[in-house]
C-alpha cells in the first residue's frame, strides 16, 4: 500500500455520520455525532440570542432615560419594566445554557446529579418570562386604547381595547399553564417519575401571544392609513413616503408580527427564532408606542408626541385651542400652518377623528363667514 492512497481509506466516510454507542442501566442507546453538533449549535445560537437581548434592552434602557423627560408615564413605566425584565430573563437563561440541564449528558442520558440549584434557575427563567409576556401584553393593550381614547364614537373606544385585554388575559393564562407543567416535566425527569403532556401545552400560548402582535399591528397600520386620509381631508402637509416607510417598518409592530409568524413554522426547526422574536418584540414597542401616541392633524407630519421623545414644553398642547385661532383672526393677523394645524385639530376632534368630511366642511365654513363678518 503507497502512501499516497492511504488517506483514501476514509474519504467516502462522513465523520457526522458515525455512530456512537454508550450504555445507561445496561440499556445501549446509538447516536450520531451530527446530533452532538446540531445540539451544541442550538445552544451557540441561544447564548447569542440572550446577549443580543441583554446588549440592546440595556442600550434602549440607557438612551430612553437621558432622551424622554416626562418619566411617570404609564407607557414609559411599562417600557421600561419589560426592558429590565427581558434583562433579568435573558441572564439567567445564560445561567440555564451553562447549567447541567442544558448539558449534552444529561439531555442524552437523563441522568441528573442531584444538583437541585440548576432546577431553581429554571423555575426562575420561567417565572421572568411569564411577567415579561404580562409586561407585553399591558403595553399592547395600553397603546390600543390610547389610539382610540380620543376617539368621540364610544364602540371603537370600547371594543378594540377590551379585545386587546381579553386576549392579553388568555396569553398570560395559557403561559402559566405552560410553564406550570413544563417545571413538572423536568421535575419528573429528574425524579425518573416520567409524564407526558399534550402537545397544546407548548403550541396554544405562543400562537395565542402571535395573535395580540399581530392585532396590535393591524390597528396600528389602520391608524397610519386613517392619518393618511384624514390629512389629505383636512389639507395638511402630507406624510413623504419615506416618512411613510419609517413609521411602518419601525413603529406598527411589522417586524415582530413578521418574525412572531416565521418562528412558528416548521422552516425555523429551532427555538432561536422564538427567543428572538420576544426581543424583537420587547425593543420595538417603544418605537411603536410612539406612532400609538402620535397626533394625525398637526400642521406637520410627525410620527411621535412631543411629550415622548422631544425636549419642547409640554404646555404648547394646551395652548393648541380654537378659541388662540379665533384670537389671532380678529387682530387681522394671517394665519400661519402651526395655527392651521390648530384648527385642524380641534375640527377633527368635532368630527369623531374619523374623517367626516361634511361635520369639517360645516365648521370650516362657519368660519370663514365669521372672519368675513368681522373684516
Amino acid at each position: 500500500m503507497s502512501y499516497s492512497t492511504a488517506p483514501n481509506m476514509f474519504s467516502d466516510i462522513n465523520p457526522a455520520n458515525l455512530p456512537i454507542n454508550y450504555t445507561v442501566a445496561d440499556t445501549v442507546f446509538t447516536i450520531t455525532f451530527s446530533k452532538l453538533d446540531a445540539t451544541l449549535r442550538e445552544s451557540i445560537r441561544l447564548g447569542f440570542a440572550q446577549g443580543l437581548g441583554i446588549g440592546a434592552a440595556s442600550l434602549l434602557l440607557f438612551v430612553s432615560w437621558f432622551i424622554v423627560i416626562n418619566k411617570k408615564t404609564p407607557m414609559f413605566i411599562l417600557h421600561q419594566i419589560s426592558l429590565f425584565l427581558l434583562i433579568i430573563r435573558s441572564g439567567l437563561y445564560l445561567g440555564y445554557l451553562l447549567g447541567p440541564f442544558n448539558s449534552l449528558g444529561f439531555k442524552f442520558t437523563g441522568l441528573f446529579d442531584n444538583n437541585w440549584d440548576s432546577f431553581y434557575v429554571t423555575i426562575a427563567v420561567n417565572t421572568f418570562y411569564v411577567l415579561l409576556i404580562a409586561c407585553i401584553e399591558c403595553i399592547l393593550v395600553f397603546q390600543i386604547y390610547v389610539i382610540f381614547k380620543s376617539s368621540k364614537a364610544r364602540s371603537p373606544s370600547l371594543i378594540f381595547p377590551i379585545i386587546s385585554a381579553a386576549l392579553g388575559v388568555v396569553v398570560v393564562v395559557l403561559y402559566v399553564i405552560a410553564v406550570t407543567h413544563n417545571l413538572m416535566r423536568v421535575k419528573a425527569e429528574m425524579t425518573q417519575r416520567y409524564r407526558l403532556f399534550t402537545s397544546w401545552e407548548t403550541n396554544i400560548p405562543f400562537v395565542m401571544f402571535a395573535v395580540s402582535i399581530n392585532y396590535t399591528c393591524v390597528l396600528l397600520v389602520a391608524k397610519l392609513v386613517v392619518a393618511v386620509r384624514t390629512r389629505r381631508v383636512l389639507g395638511l402637509k402630507q406624510f413623504d413616503a419615506m416618512h411613510i416607510l419609517l413609521i411602518m417598518s419601525t413603529q406598527t409592530c411589522i417586524i415582530p408580527s413578521i418574525m412572531v409568524i416565521y418562528s412558528y413554522t416548521p422552516a425555523s426547526q429551532s427555538s432561536i427564532y422564538l427567543n428572538l422574536s420576544v426581543i424583537v418584540v420587547v425593543c420595538n414597542l417603544p418605537f411603536s408606542s410612539l406612532w400609538a401616541t402620535a397626533a394625525n392633524n398637526t400642521a406637520s407630519p410627525c410620527s411621535s408626541q412631543n411629550v415622548v421623545f422631544s425636549r419642547s414644553s409640554t404646555n404648547e398642547s394646551s395652548e393648541r385651542t380654537l378659541a388662540s385661532f379665533h384670537k389671532m383672526s380678529k387682530i387681522g393677523t394671517p394665519a400661519t400652518d402651526y395655527e392651521r394645524g390648530t384648527l385642524a385639530e380641534s375640527i377633527s376632534e368635532a368630527a369623531g377623528m374619523h374623517g367626516d368630511v361634511d361635520s369639517i366642511e360645516k365648521i370650516l365654513r362657519e368660519v370663514e363667514q365669521e372672519q368675513s363678518y368681522e373684516h
